[in-house]
């Protein structure tokens, strides 16, 4: 079931404080899902850590944490309207919600697989133009990471097909790119931390960045909607 995006009262100016109540609320809820993420992110960190292979790595995390945290998306979305979730709905949002959330993170998946495998064939000494590609190819991953998160919380929320929800995505990324590079920064700052401090606070990652991820997608969808209404409303006047 979609919510209404007219039911979550958050703006620019109230925004910190509304993630960080919906964190303090639903504390239990995010531990937990934290805790079902990290485990099932494990695997593919092995892989990566002890075999090098980012392209498999990637294709374990994409095969079951991806469509996991597509689902978590749900009762998190819906406690920012202040509605409860339960945890039988969650999981049937996970059955059915998988096929969508795999081909919307597609395109990130390929990116990634392409800037790894650019990488590797950079050698000790390339070209100036191969590193620029490289570089370039790894902003294109970034821009992709910030789009799929948008995009999986729009589908899930708003019961979107899997080709809206990326051009929404994508145009949510493109209008305000600087929440955009909060979110990476979030991100980044979330991962040292956890990498600094060690043990359980590796589960502070998914449990702080889903709900900034998914408010801050409310927020942009909010802004858009007003903008469109602006837009109509003054349409009206010079017609008029």
């Amino acid at each position: 079931m979609s919510i209404r995006l007219e039911d979550v009262r958050i703006d620019e100016r109230t925004y910190v404080r509304f993630t960080a109540e919906l964190i303090w609320s639903e504390a239990l809820r995010l531990a937990a899902q934290g805790l079902l993420l990290i485990t099932f992110v494990l695997p593919a960190w092995w892989v990566m850590m002890n075999s090098g292979h980012v392209p498999v790595a990637a294709l374990l995390a994409w095969l079951l944490p991806v469509p996991l945290w597509t689902a978590f998306c749900y009762p998190v979305g819906r406690a920012a309207t202040g509605r409860s979730t339960s945890w039988l709905d969650v999981l049937r949002t996970f059955f059915t919600r998988y096929p969508q959330a795999l081909l919307t993170s597609l395109p990130l998946l390929l990116a990634l697989n392409l800037w790894v495998a650019a990488a590797n064939l950079q050698g000790s000494n390339p070209p100036w133009f191969v590193t620029a590609g490289v570089v370039a190819n790894l902003g294109v991953t970034l821009v992709l990471a910030v789009v799929t998160l948008h995009a999986l919380t729009m589908q899930v929320l708003f019961d979107l097909p899997v080709r809206r929800s990326l051009q929404y995505g994508l145009a949510l990324t493109l209008r305000w790119p600087t929440v955009s590079f909060g979110l990476l920064a979030l991100t980044w700052l979330l991962i040292l931390g956890a990498r600094l401090a060690g043990g359980a606070t590796w589960l502070l990652i998914p449990a702080l960045l889903q709900p900034f991820a998914i408010t801050a997608t409310l927020l942009l969808c909010l802004r858009g909607q007003r903008l469109e209404t602006g837009a109509g409303g003054m349409s009206e006047a010079n017609s008029k």
